[in-house]
């Protein structure tokens, strides 16, 4: 399996930093960002991005979803949150692009790492 490219968007630096590390030490090629930043985000090889929306502005989350969808139709768009409900528009089949996935708060990383590499082994021919 060719290296996974994910990317984290997350307000809180000890988030960013501690997944960041689980996760790169699971062989994975991480861009840890602070702000959401669809341009950045839609120019990425990303087989994932994991986002931390609680912290964040909600339309802002919402337009980088669609926008995310768009832009990166087969790339999992995993949603960590303690509100899930919120982000229901977002997460319902638009016909062209993978179904995102809300993820609990608080999640492990393993929980990440699996759904990530869950997403990656269904991609493979």
């Amino acid at each position: 399996m060719a290296r996974l490219e994910i990317a984290i968007v997350a307000d809180n630096p000890e988030t960013l930093e501690a997944l960041t590390r689980y996760l790169e030490d699971a062989a994975l090629h991480v861009q840890a960002l602070k702000h959401l930043k669809l341009s950045a985000l839609a120019a990425m090889p990303l087989a994932a991005v994991v986002l931390f929306p609680d912290e964040l502005p909600l339309k802002a989350v919402c337009a980088a979803i669609t926008g995310l969808r768009a832009a990166r139709p087969r790339s999992l768009i995993l949603l960590v949150t303690s509100n899930p409900q919120s982000f229901r528009a977002v997460m319902e089949s638009d016909g062209s692009s993978l179904l995102p996935v809300a993820v609990p708060k608080p999640a492990f990383g393993w929980v990440i790492l699996d759904a990530i590499r869950a997403h990656a082994n269904q991609e493979e021919p």
